[in-house]
């Protein structure tokens, strides 16, 4: 009874602690059972277990049943000693790794206790307790094995069934891990694994993405790494595959290190297509260097262990051939183009003229050539910007500039871990890691400042793990932790940081209407981007993300007969703040839509966007006023999971998690919520009458309706929480390890584990629509017979500023909105299943099995407004009749209404129909679905 009040205790008071449950991620186990020579089992047997590096004690007794069992072992080498008066004392040594849990049983025989036999064996390999799949990479592979950067994360690939993830090449060739929770494990969705270190959680998210690790710690200061697909109820919020890094823990004995690797750019020939482009060998360099000692604060007491690592870097980066003007483009003259084909002709906006069928035609530019006086000032300004070219490119000058400049960034990685027992009932360590990362001029292709962004993380981890023992039956463990993390990301020419090159937008001649709209604060290159040219000031980070994740569990281990029962809970908070301040400067997206021709339909070519933005005459682009946000959302679990040897040749694994997945909140209800699907828009009555006038054949004026808007967390009868979340997520688990014989061992096992939802994992944030504002470029509303923005003036109505709320569900009507799916939210899970078969022979270990996974409730997009099938073209050729019938124009009831409505939609606009009265709507797929958006 005494048990199950303690039992009670915990559970009241685990959600008061703070670390994620994982199993014994940061531990090893120890189990057997204990005999005479005549079989009989042999209860009240002292086994302790001394770790031979420390000094340390871990001590049990054999149950009624002849059983033992040793939690929380620290990884290391071990002296497992069987002791009762009358019977030699036993002893065997075991080399434990992470997760680790081998069967070690002892034989008495009748003698003194000061008889001592040593079995001079290691641990079985052979799994004979549980169905867990696992990969170890153990220490000597880490300290031996070639690994770019000194990076331990690049030997996951080593582990069966892993495949890396893809288009993130380019991370390997960095000292951070953040690769590495996007892996793919047995067919299972990357961004979803989990990772600890020591047992604490290590995963985060920055710049608003999907999960990665946090910190990174160095190959010096990693002892192994063990990922591991297991059926354990204590484990969760994954995918079903953890990565447990453990850290080096002190000794009695000093240890130290200290190392460096160089590489310096006149070590080296130039580079291939620096050659190729004429170029001189780039300023490169490569310096790690770092250092690490361990060894006892206080003998057979304290430890400790510290290491450090800083890695610099000028690298010359490689993205491949740009375009860039040629000298007679930047005059006007495309003859070069016109050369290789009519269909490179450059078409003059200015002589729009309407055919009468639907289509609109345009004049050619004699010779290919825009005349001096139809450049505009601010494309002559901007032009110094762009390089003269380096290579000859195709034949219609295209990757023609190949990039020069070599990116800076420095690494520095401190780890620190602290062990101490108070004795053999009560034992406690704590480790901290930071990683402190600087990043300038990526993505510099000119070297001026026009292209590029600089980049500040810095991460950090911090865990407390305690274990009490209470009695030899009944172990107590608490953890607690938090991970943070911040990653400002800044573009060159803001000058917000001392490696930038500022811009005066102010020198612009811009419109003086709009320079009273801009933020001398944010005054920075604009952002242009030129169809079949590369652009200025194309990127897109400029904001300030800041993540905290505090997390806590509390664990109780009761051995009882044949049974290991856990029990715990589990509970974090995750918070993510941003300051997004992208696309704060006008953007200015320059197409063929204005320049292609005889046609308004005929297909673009080379050149022609370059020539709009000489004309200064762009086909869309927007201008952003974003607010900040501060998310936050919590998660709950209990679990029990129990551990049944029901023979001695079989062992099940039986247990049950309860999971919740709290609801996103945003600290201000700055979000939008979800969309009134049922309830008449504002413009309903009006656009329903002007629609009863002018109706179209494919749609009857009864049919016509004009519902929804989007509503607002906190306002009225809508909650603060941004969705709903089912209460009863319940992931069954089962094992069993069947042993077959000395040598072989049958293992099978089937699990549900749910992947997260919120910031992490399905990752989603709140939807500022009202209090972050979009203005677009709308350069015509005529198909070009006239136009009202260009590059001087894009924004002829104003730039539209946040109102919030208050507009209610005439928020954004006539542009696209974005909301929550609010109801019936289904929580994306896995299922995986395997059955293994392992046989020793002789000293190796052979294992043959098969493992399975299946994602149920994945989340996907798809379009709700989509065109009908008859529509849609099946042969190989444009079917010019039905874009005649789609681009054919109609009244449109929505005229006055809404801001840059004009009076002639065509027919493929009003055929479409959105809850927002607009063009298109498209929905994330299935019952997971989390938005959907219309536009």
């Amino acid at each position: 009874m005494r048990k199950w009040k303690i039992l009670l205790v915990v559970m009241l008071l685990a959600p008061l602690a703070a670390a994620p449950l994982w199993g014994q991620g940061a531990y090893a186990s120890l189990n057997g059972r204990v005999m005479d020579n005549t079989g009989g089992v042999i209860p009240g047997v002292n086994v302790t277990a001394t770790n031979t590096a420390t000094g340390l004690d871990y001590p049990t007794v054999t149950n009624d049943t002849g059983l033992y069992r040793v939690d929380f072992l620290v990884p290391g080498p071990y002296e497992v000693t069987a002791s009762l008066p009358g019977f030699q004392t036993q002893i065997q040594p075991v080399e434990l790794s992470t997760g680790d849990d081998p069967t070690l049983d002892f034989t008495m025989v009748v003698g003194e206790v000061t008889e001592q036999v040593t079995v001079q064996a290691q641990a079985p390999l052979l799994q004979s307790t549980n169905a867990t799949l696992s990969n170890l990479i153990e220490a000597e592979q880490i300290e031996t094995l070639p690994m770019a950067q000194g990076n331990p994360s690049h030997l996951l690939v080593m582990a069966p069934g892993a495949s890396s993830p893809p288009g993130g090449g380019w991370k390997w060739d960095e000292p951070g891990w953040s690769i590495t929770t996007g892996f793919y494990f047995h067919g299972s969705q990357g961004n979803a694994v989990g990772f600890t270190l020591n047992g604490i959680n290590n995963v985060g998210t920055i710049f608003g993405g999907a999960q990665q690790a946090q910190t990174a710690p160095s190959a010096e200061a990693v002892k192994e790494i063990r990922i591991a697909h297991d059926y354990t109820a204590a484990r969760g919020h994954h995918n079903g595959t953890t990565m447990d890094v453990t850290l080096k823990s002190g000794t009695n004995d000093w240890h130290g290190s200290v190392y460096g690797f160089f590489r310096e750019s006149e070590w080296g020939a130039n580079a291939f297509f620096q050659n190729r482009a004429g170029s001189p060998k780039a300023d490169t360099a490569y310096r790690r260097t770092g250092g690490a000692v361990n060894g006892p604060i206080f003998q057979d007491k304290t430890h400790f262990a510290f290491s450090w690592e800083r890695t610099f870097q000028r690298t010359l980066e490689f993205y491949g051939a740009r375009t860039v003007p040629t000298a007679a483009m930047r005059a006007g003259d495309f003859s070069a183009l016109l050369a290789l084909g009519p269909e490179y002709q450059i078409y003059d906006p200015s002589t729009i003229q309407a055919t009468g069928d639907g289509f609109f035609s345009r004049m050619p530019f004699p010779n290919n050539v825009i005349p001096s006086s139809r450049i505009h000032p601010i494309s002559s300004q901007l032009m110094s910007y762009y390089p003269e070219p380096n290579l000859a490119g195709g034949s219609d000058f295209s990757s023609n500039f190949e990039p020069s400049t070599a990116s800076p960034t420095q690494w520095d990685q401190w780890t620190l871990r602290v062990d101490h027992s108070f004795g053999e009932s009560n034992r406690i360590f704590g480790s901290y890691t930071k990683l402190d990362n600087w990043s300038g001029e990526w993505r510099d292709y000119y070297g001026n400042g026009a292209t590029g962004f600089h980049e500040s993380i810095i991460r950090e981890t911090f865990g407390l793990d305690d274990v009490w023992t209470l009695n030899p039956n009944v172990i107590m463990n608490f953890r607690g932790g938090y991970n943070r993390g911040s990653d400002p990301r800044v573009h060159k020419s803001h000058g917000l940081h001392p490696r930038g090159v500022p811009f005066d937008i102010f020198s612009l001649p811009l419109a003086d209407s709009l320079k009273a709209q801009l933020d001398p604060d944010q005054s920075a290159l604009p952002h242009i981007q030129i169809e079949g040219f590369s652009g200025i000031h194309d990127e897109t980070r400029n904001n300030f993300d800041f993540s905290t994740y505090v997390f806590g569990e509390a664990s109780t281990d009761i051995h009882e007969g044949n049974h290991n029962v856990k029990l715990g809970v589990e509970a974090r908070a995750n918070y993510l703040n941003r300051n997004d301040q992208r696309w704060s400067n006008p953007v200015y997206r320059f197409r063929s839509t204005f320049t292609n021709g005889p046609l308004n339909t005929s297909p673009s070519a080379q050149g022609q966007g370059f020539a709009a933005y000489l004309l200064g005459q762009p086909s869309t682009g927007f201008i952003n006023r974003n607010d900040n946000y501060a998310a936050h959302h919590n998660y709950y679990a209990w679990f029990i999971q129990d551990n049944w040897k029901a023979t001695p040749e079989l062992t099940f694994n039986i247990g049950v998690r309860w999971e919740y997945f709290g609801p996103l909140t945003e600290r201000f209800d700055r979000s939008v919520a979800g969309f009134a699907f049922g309830t008449a828009s504002p413009v309903a009555a009006a656009a329903q009458a002007a629609y009863a006038l002018n109706p179209i054949p494919e749609i009857s004026p009864s049919e016509f309706a004009v519902n929804g808007g989007i509503t607002y967390a906190g306002v009225g009868d809508t909650p603060r929480a941004l969705y709903e979340v089912p209460s009863n997520i319940f992931a069954p688990r089962f094992g069993f390890a069947y042993r077959m014989s000395e040598d072989t061992v049958l293992r099978g096992g089937y699990g549900i584990f749910h992947q997260p939802i919120g910031i992490l994992g399905n990752s989603v944030s709140p939807i500022l629509t009202g209090y972050s504002q979009s203005t677009d470029l709308v350069p015509t509303l005529d198909n070009g017979l006239s136009f009202r923005a260009d590059f001087a003036n894009p924004f002829p109505d104003g730039i539209l500023l946040p109102i919030g709320n208050a507009r209610g569900l005439a928020t954004n009507l006539g542009q696209s909105v974005t909301f929550f799916n609010q109801k019936n939210l289904k929580v994306p899970y896995n299922q995986r299943w395997s059955l293994t078969l392992q046989h020793m022979l002789g000293s190796t270990l052979l294992e043959v099995g098969y493992v399975g996974t299946r994602g149920v409730r994945i989340i996907g997009r798809r379009n709700l407004n989509v065109l009908p099938d008859r529509y849609l073209s099946s042969a190989n050729e444009r079917n010019n009749q039905n874009h005649a019938y789609l681009n054919a124009a109609v009244p449109n009831p929505f005229a006055g209404q809404l801001p840059g409505t004009g009076v002639t939609p065509s027919r493929a606009v009003s055929n479409g129909a959105s809850p927002a009265g607009s063009a298109t709507a498209s929905a994330t797929l299935g019952p997971g679905s989390m938005r959907r958006s219309s536009s």
